[in-house]
């Protein structure tokens, strides 16, 4: 099964994010490294997908998202981008998974808004 491809805006920034389906199960989404893109996360949402509603986010200027003239890219930019992102999908309390950068992000987003995060 291939995810499905939609975007949503952040700050007037188009984002993309990969949606692996599976309504009804609890909504777990996928942040990835400084050099990386959500397609790098396939092989784990394939598997996560049994249990969790997957979603996997292009942080800004990686893969298909737009790349922010003038931004510094700095952590709290990609906070607010994900904090966009689950408005969109808006099923709290949500599963957050990061690796490198992405780890970080979701730790701060965790940090911020304990009562939207299951589990980290």
């Amino acid at each position: 099964m291939e995810p499905i491809s939609h975007y949503f805006y952040s700050h007037r920034l188009k984002l993309q994010f990969w949606d692996w389906g599976q309504n009804g199960k609890p909504s777990l989404v996928l942040v990835h490294g400084g050099l990386d893109h959500a397609r790098n996360w396939d092989w784990v949402a394939r598997d996560l997908r049994e249990h969790f509603h997957v979603y996997a986010l292009d942080l800004r200027g990686h893969g298909n998202s737009a790349q922010a003239p003038g931004a510094l890219y700095s952590v709290v930019e990609h906070v607010l981008d994900l904090s966009a992102l689950l408005d969109v999908i808006g099923d709290f309390p949500v599963y957050l998974v990061g690796h490198s950068l992405g780890g970080i992000i979701v730790l701060i987003y965790s940090g911020v808004h304990p009562d939207r995060v299951k589990k980290v």
